[in-house]
C-alpha cells in the first residue's frame, strides 16, 4: 500500500503508462 499521496500518485501514473502502452501493442497487432 501507498504511504502517502505522492506515492500513490506516482503508482497510478506508471499504471496509465502501463496501460497506454498495452493499448498501443494492441493497436499494432
Amino acid at each position: 500500500m501507498a504511504k502517502t499521496k505522492k506515492e500513490l500518485k506516482k503508482t497510478l501514473k506508471k499504471a496509465k503508462a502501463k496501460v497506454k502502452k498495452i493499448k498501443k501493442a494492441l493497436k499494432k497487432a
